[in-house]
């Protein structure tokens, strides 16, 4: 039992930092591109959140439904609200927080998209990491790497060899979040691969990991992972959280690592 409260006690402090940082990061789109219509409306408990013309795809539903469900006028204006920015309707639904969300979404045709596997370390007291590779370094980045940084990570999401600046503009909304450090592997000097940790209180939460097509299977992802529990440790956190896609490579690097699978968030969408 006792094992169970503190998972959910996990589980309630990911969501919430995840609520966090989504909402962090639309403001900041906000502010970096006016008119490009990111935005966010409270809803019940929770957000309905706009990426903006950007990041469309970052479009959802979060936060909403906890043990609750949503009146017939709330369900309403979650659909208005997507519809009248021509996006997506979607939602995050975690198993165990959002159950009651999911059912009520269910029967009003929505349907389940994708499958992530909620991966979650739990760090102890003196704990070591190994050291990254021969050739290969990794750590935050500071104020005059972002650049680089950013090239690096556009670059690996949209398997691109130079990035535009609006195609920056999502690494850089992301870690305009002051909570949220951005990390930054390097194989022998070159920029390899990126990550994010966001961290609040007792809780980390490790997204944003790529590695460019030619720094591949030498062991950066792995490097970058170890980096984020230092990070995370040296913060006092006691959980590290992880989502991917179900039985990807995240998952798989995620597992390997110490991490266990100890749930699953589901993403619903109405076409």
């Amino acid at each position: 039992m006792e094992k169970r409260t503190e998972f959910f006690e996990a589980l309630q402090a990911m969501e919430a930092l995840e609520l966090r940082d989504r909402l962090a990061f639309v403001n900041a789109m906000a502010g970096l591109k006016p008119g490009c219509g990111a935005g966010s409306y409270p809803l019940a408990d929770g957000w309905l959140v706009d990426g903006g013309s950007e990041a469309p795809h970052l479009s959802v539903l979060i936060g909403t439904g906890a043990g609750k469900a949503l009146s017939e006028p709330e369900l309403d204006q979650v659909e208005a609200f997507f519809n009248g920015r021509q996006r997506t309707a979607r939602a995050w639904v975690t198993h165990g927080i959002n159950d009651t969300l999911r059912e009520q979404l269910l029967a009003h045709g929505w349907e389940v998209e994708e499958e992530h596997p909620l991966c979650l370390y739990l760090l102890k007291r003196g704990e070591t990491f190994p050291l990254p590779p021969d050739g290969v370094t990794v750590g935050p980045v500071n104020g005059e790497e972002l650049q680089t940084y950013l090239q690096a990570a556009a670059c690996c999401w949209l398997g691109i060899e130079h990035a535009e600046p609006d195609q920056l503009l999502i690494g850089k909304a992301f870690s305009a979040n002051p909570g949220t450090t951005a990390i930054l592997a390097r194989v022998e000097g070159t920029p390899a691969a990126t990550a994010m940790v966001s961290v609040e209180g007792d809780c980390a939460v490790f997204h944003g990991g790529c590695t460019l097509p030619g720094f591949r299977r030498r062991g950066v992802q792995a490097a970058l992972i170890h980096e984020r529990l230092r990070y995370a440790h040296e913060m006092g956190c006691r959980w590290a959280w992880v989502a991917g896609v179900k039985n990807g490579p995240t998952q798989r690097n995620a597992e390997r690592l110490g991490f266990v699978r100890e749930g699953f968030r589901e993403v619903l969408i109405k076409t």
